[in-house]
């Protein structure tokens, strides 16, 4: 873990092929790196990504 990933939409991102199993798949990316923990918790609200990790720390993330 230790990052945040998004699905990018098939209308920005065209799905690529899976080579062993020929299905097509999504394209994620990073938004964020460097978290010590993963989050345990997400919610988005506003435009905003808040999530919460392990220790109980509250972050936000903002997003388009």
């Amino acid at each position: 873990m230790g990052f945040i990933a998004a699905l990018l939409p098939s209308s920005v991102a065209p799905p690529t092929t899976d080579p062993a199993s020929g299905y097509p798949i999504g394209q994620a990316v990073p938004l964020l790196y460097g978290l010590n923990q993963g989050p345990i918790y997400m919610q988005e609200w506003n435009g905003k990504l808040y999530f919460m990790d392990l220790t109980g720390n509250i972050n936000v993330l903002n997003y388009n």
